[in-house]
């Protein structure tokens, strides 16, 4: 196991289990995002198959796939930190969306917001049985879902389910996640990280070119919609989380969580 981590702080775990590298968020006490930790999961991501690499893990901690972007840290920080942050999120998703190796996300918590995205732009993804939520809440402190997030979703439940959960920035629990097609799988939370490394195992066991050119055509749509979206429209998503809708909306949120 080596660290990725940054500023002294213990943020990224890389752990190989052969070719099966697993990337494990850890950030206590719930995973939340810093754009040091973002990019340290994006280069990661991108190295890795120079690295020997065949099939990637990311996962969290138990309890805490992530909750997203650090709130109570990030409205601390200036207009630049904020530009800086939205950059790094979409920049790790779109090194998720586009990675040449197979991912699957071992959701072994709760998943919200930017811990959502990443889990939705993996080929896969197991949540942990309990009282866990997964979702995009961000309507509710003023910040607009993108486009190209909007389609994963849909990609994922249809576009009608993925309007309701976008537009009512509904979380749903573990077993209806899994019903309507949000994870794929569900397990108790000791056995999501084995069940994710024998995904990739079974993966790895197919053919291999046969599989990469298959997984290649079966997420186009994916790439697609990531190379629409453009670094003007992430600058106008920075500028709306510093408008005062959205900041009096993100301190009522740190309130509650104090």
């Amino acid at each position: 196991m080596r660290d990725s981590g940054c500023a002294g702080v213990f943020m990224l775990n890389v752990i190989d289990h052969g070719v099966i590298r697993e990337l494990q968020l850890d950030h206590p006490p719930a995973n939340a995002l810093r754009a040091p930790l973002l990019s340290a999961l994006r280069h990661a991501i991108d190295s890795a198959p120079r690295e020997g690499a065949q099939a990637l893990v990311i996962s969290g901690v138990p309890g805490y796939f992530s909750v997203g972007l650090d709130v109570p840290y990030q409205l601390e920080q200036d207009q630049q930190a904020a530009n800086l942050v939205f950059h790094e999120i979409f920049a790790t998703m779109r090194a998720v969306g586009t990675s040449r190796l197979p991912i699957v996300a071992a959701v072994e918590g709760h998943a919200v917001g930017g811990g959502a995205m990443i889990a939705l732009f993996c080929d896969y993804r197991i949540m942990a049985a309990g009282a866990y939520k997964m979702g995009l809440p961000e309507v509710h402190v003023g910040l607009p879902i993108p486009p190209v997030i909007y389609n994963v979703v849909g990609r994922l439940i249809g576009p009608r389910l993925a309007e309701r959960l976008c537009v009512e920035g509904r979380l749903v629990d573990t077993e209806e996640a899994g019903r309507i097609g949000l994870v794929d799988e569900v397990a108790p939370t000791e056995e999501v990280k084995g069940k994710a490394l024998s995904w990739c195992q079974r993966i790895l066991e197919l053919p291999a070119r046969a599989m990469r050119l298959t997984r290649a055509a079966s997420r186009v749509e994916i790439a697609t919609l990531l190379a629409s979206f453009g670094w003007e429209e992430l600058d106008e998503l920075a500028a709306g989380w510093s408008g005062e809708e959205t900041q009096t909306a993100l301190r009522k949120v740190v309130e509650r969580i104090k």
